[in-house]
């Protein structure tokens, strides 16, 4: 696969270039690395969709890649200058391999329920790469295409954000925060329970916050805790000392 191009902006910024396109510019043209001669093959999804990508990109933004393409690491991947990761969908690490290259990350949909499924999976993505850069870019492109009116999160969304990440990763309480300030209409209540199997723990939560705010009576959208303050839903960056499950994974 083929690098995308590199644009000719240099600051960060975000524009909406069709109805059906969301691109967000989180890393400016200077602080990528150069893309260097050395690129390993990586094998994505079921069928093993090959991609051809720049060891700089993968180790300047990725944690596990740092580790597992270091120099005189024993990797048999790395030895053979191949790696594979079946368990993601190749169109979600499409848009990892377009966001190091260019530094931005382009979602296209027809619905917003289908846009916060395509996020849903690139933090997935985002976690067990240890990409923070790319877990911070994903948590604004949720935040900034959530409606002012605050119509429903996707409960796919949330089923997949379930089975891919830590009960207390930071986008697990950006999801039970949205529903926690969204006053749904009685009629919903059927498709909702018709969704809801297996996310009995993440209700918990959603009727803790429920009960805690409603006591408060306040419910001006200036107060959502992701316009407040997004920053709180970012990963931070791992110890490079602390050994993680996704060495394991990969030996």
């Amino acid at each position: 696969m083929a690098p995308p191009s590199t644009p000719s902006r240099t600051t960060a910024t975000k524009t909406s270039t069709t109805e059906k396109k969301y691109r967000i510019t989180r890393r400016p043209l200077a602080e990528r690395p150069k893309v260097g001669t050395q690129a390993i093959k990586i094998l994505v999804g079921e069928k093993e969709e090959p991609f051809l990508v720049h060891l700089g990109h993968l180790r300047s933004t990725s944690d596990f890649f740092q580790r597992a393409l270091r120099v005189g690491a024993t990797f048999k991947e790395n030895n053979e200058s191949i790696l594979r990761l079946s368990q993601f969908a190749p169109e979600t690490f499409s848009l990892y391999v377009e966001y190091i290259y260019t530094g931005e990350l382009s979602i296209e949909s027809d619905d917003r329920k289908q846009e916060q499924t395509t996020i849903a999976k690139l933090v997935v993505l985002a976690d067990y790469l240890q990409s923070t850069e790319l877990h911070n870019v994903a948590v604004d492109a949720f935040v900034n295409r959530q409606s002012p009116y605050l119509g429903p999160t996707s409960l796919a969304a949330v089923k997949i954000a379930r089975d891919g990440l830590r009960p207390d990763s930071p986008f697990m309480r950006l999801l039970v925060d949205m529903w926690i300030w969204r006053d749904f209409a009685p009629r919903e209540t059927e498709v909702i329970d018709r969704l809801s199997e297996g996310l009995g723990a993440f209700w918990f939560k959603v009727a803790q916050g429920k009960n805690r705010f409603m006591k408060s009576g306040s419910w001006d959208k200036k107060d959502y805790p992701w316009v407040v303050d997004k920053s709180q839903y970012y990963c931070e960056k791992v110890d490079e000392n602390v050994e993680t499950s996704q060495e394991h994974r990969i030996q």
